[in-house]
């Protein structure tokens, strides 16, 4: 008998221990996630790499699996929905998305008397609606939160949204979505007309001043922006014959947060039969001539080119060197074609790259286009066209949106 009750209590002690030990390690695994993610929401850098994500999801799906039948399973089952939906704000990428709707959803399935399951079929239908454009899973999920969820705080919220779903207008509160239905990211963008004021800039054989027709042409693209790009703002550094300095200029676009700047340029040459379109990004002159007209464009700046040498050391550097470069790429192939395709003789002169002052300090990715030579008296006549005029603020809006449109496709992998 007493043997008996050594074993009992033995073994009592043993389920004890090692529940005990399963408890301490369930916490540790927890908490090793839940500090995972706020070190990378701490880390601009981090939130940058998508391996950074995957392994924050990676833990707490870890959790999920070993805890379901707790609440930290579920509190890390909820997690899986949220990350994914932040993954998905920074690579822009549908199949984000669409993993963010589901684990949402499957968490309402799992833990469906949880206070959070209105909330997660909830987030899964605004993601299905406004990020992948898919109605009819979006009217299922709201349709979930009025019909089991009917005192939850989500409910009111999501009959406002099938309202939306049947006459096609979000409410107030939604994200912008363009016409067709699908989302559509703000996006600030300024255009700065070269020179101005006292600098005239070139100047054509017929006395056309460079700075006049970028002025115009930024006008026209500002307006041809707003056609093209739904949602998007549009600021222009001038909007008039004034005087800039080329730090005004940097210093407007960071004040408006801009996510793109485009410099407005007129080209100009010595020989009068020097013509063509060249667009510029930020980085060491890539030959002699970009070399040459960085250098004009650069005279009146007022910064000597040493200063200028130790910020290029560094913007090289940044992310949105390579961006700059693949919007150049975009805008160009557009501007090219579509000149081509009216007028005869247009010229490519290639993507090249120089040490603009004005794209210095610019903090997004940020082009400079040399629209025609003005000092070509065919180009220079063109330039004050207005269909030639137009032509060009078609294309490089142009350029702009397909470069948007890609950007969203893929996602980030650094």
């Amino acid at each position: 008998m007493k043997i008996s009750r050594f074993l009992f209590a033995l073994g009592l002690s043993l389920i004890i221990s090692a529940g005990g030990h399963a408890f301490s390690k369930t916490e540790e695994t927890y908490e090793n996630a839940h500090n995972c993610y706020v070190d990378l929401k701490a880390d601009p850098e981090a939130r940058k790499l998508r391996q950074s994500w995957e392994k924050c999801i990676d833990l707490f799906e870890r959790v999920a699996r070993q805890d379901r039948r707790i609440e930290s399973g579920a509190d890390a089952k909820f997690s899986l929905g949220k990350l994914y939906e932040e993954l998905a704000e920074n690579s822009k990428n549908q199949s984000d998305w669409l993993k963010a709707a589901k684990e949402y959803e499957s968490f309402a399935r799992q833990y469906s008397r949880n206070s959070k399951a209105d909330d997660a079929y909830f987030g899964a239908g605004k993601i299905y609606w406004l990020r992948l454009n898919d109605k009819a899973n979006s009217k299922r999920c709201f349709s979930r939160v009025v019909k089991f969820y009917k005192k939850g705080d989500k409910a009111a919220e999501a009959n406002k949204y099938l309202a939306a779903l049947e006459t096609g207008i979000l409410p107030k509160d939604a994200d912008a979505v363009s016409q067709a239905g699908s989302i559509q990211e703000a996006v600030t963008i300024v255009i700065d007309p070269g020179h101005g004021g006292k600098d005239a800039g070139a100047i054509g054989p017929k006395g056309t001043e460079e700075k006049d027709v970028t002025l115009s042409l930024s006008k026209k693209l500002a307006e041809q922006i707003k056609n093209d790009i739904k949602g998007a703002k549009v600021f222009l550094t001038r909007g008039n014959d004034a005087t800039l300095t080329l730090d005004d200029r940097v210093k407007f676009a960071n004040k408006k947060r801009a996510d793109l700047f485009i410099s407005i340029h007129a080209n100009a040459a010595v020989s009068k039969k020097q013509r063509g379109v060249q667009t510029y990004f930020l980085n060491n002159a890539s030959d002699d001539a970009a070399r040459r007209l960085a250098a004009q464009e650069n005279r009146n700046s007022g910064r000597k080119a040493s200063d200028l040498e130790k910020i290029i050391s560094t913007m090289i550097q940044n992310a949105s060197t390579e961006e700059s470069r693949i919007l150049a790429k975009s805008v160009h192939h557009r501007l090219v074609k579509d000149l081509s395709g009216k007028y005869s003789g247009v010229a490519d002169q290639k993507v090249r790259s120089a040490m603009f002052y004005v794209l210095v300090g610019v903090k997004c990715p940020s082009i400079l286009v040399e629209t025609s030579y003005v000092s070509n008296p065919k180009e220079e006549a063109r330039l004050n066209n207005k269909d030639y005029q137009a032509t060009i603020a078609k294309a490089v809006a142009k350029g702009l949106d397909e470069h948007l449109k890609s950007k969203k496709s893929l996602a980030i992998n650094l």
